[in-house]
């Protein structure tokens, strides 16, 4: 549901359950797009960091060496999903993860999450963040806005909001 009303909020269209695989996400999301948002749910691996990814429909995974590869030129990037912010700090003082991925193929502003994000709060955000996006906002104002406009919400308008 995020994906498609994130898009709707853009005029666009989203890639959704099978046709979002591996191929199709990142032939979608490679060379000068404005914005990309990934709705989907993040793996961390502490171990291995470098092979933290994002998984896409069916058995596909995006990680983060795969991002580095993809040509990605974004002003706005949305990894919209939980941990996808977390990383692992190397001998050299580095911290490596998806987010650091973003930062070196040049994605200019990342949207990330350090820590579990709840389905429905996340969807609430992410579609009144693209909203404000989509109106003029500024990236900052308009995820504070976002978060401050949910938080204020009662349970009930939260559940009703998008059902």
């Amino acid at each position: 549901m995020e994906a498609i009303m994130v898009a709707r909020a853009f005029g666009t269209s989203a890639l959704t359950d099978e046709a979002a695989g591996g191929q199709a996400v990142r032939s979608g999301i490679c060379g000068r797009r404005p914005i990309v948002h990934l709705a989907t749910h993040g793996l961390f691996d502490e171990g291995a960091p470098d092979l933290s990814a994002l998984v896409l429909a069916g058995q596909d995974e995006l990680t983060v060496a795969e991002l580095l590869g993809l040509g990605l030129d974004a002003d706005v990037a949305v990894l919209s999903a939980c941990h996808s912010g977390r990383g692992a700090t190397t001998f050299g003082g580095d911290v490596v993860g998806l987010a650091r991925g973003l930062l070196a193929v040049g994605v200019r502003h990342s949207i990330v999450s350090l820590w579990p994000v709840d389905d429905l709060v996340g969807c609430l955000i992410m579609v009144a963040f693209a909203e404000l996006l989509a109106a003029g906002e500024t990236v900052a104002v308009a995820l504070s806005t976002a978060q401050r406009t949910v938080r204020d919400m009662s349970i009930e308008d939260r559940n009703d909001r998008y059902a």
